[in-house]
């Protein structure tokens, strides 16, 4: 999601303008504006939660064996929107997953298929 900037809550927010988006979270937490990332992150898992995205499991390995869990690392992306002037309107914190650190795609194989194929079904039928 994203973190609306309020000029409001901080003295000197104009100065963050000039900062570049930071690159990892660890960069992020020694940032000044670090609480407008951290809400942009909080946006973020509320969104994924509301959806139903993910499901907590504990590292155990026979929890994951029987529930057919799959843990996957993930790391924080951050990006702000700006205008014109290059003030910033919106910071964004997304959660990406790891991909090539998750098992073989056979557990995890998502079918799909092009326009034409449904095209050709659809002449078919």
């Amino acid at each position: 999601m994203t973190a609306a900037c309020d000029a409001g809550n901080v003295e000197n927010e104009s100065s963050f303008d000039k900062l570049p988006d930071p690159k990892t979270r660890s960069e992020m937490l020694r940032r000044p504006d670090r609480h407008l990332w951290e809400q942009a992150e909080k946006e973020e898992i509320a969104k994924i939660e509301s959806r139903g995205v993910w499901v907590v499991v504990t590292r155990d390995q026979k929890n994951r064996e029987s529930n057919h869990s799959v843990l996957a690392r993930g790391l924080w992306v951050y990006a702000s929107k700006r205008d014109l002037k290059g003030k910033i309107l919106k910071r964004k914190g997304r959660l990406v997953i790891m991909g090539n650190l998750l098992p073989s795609s056979e557990e995890l194989f998502a079918p799909t298929t092009s326009l034409d194929n449904i095209r050709l079904l659809l002449s078919i039928a």
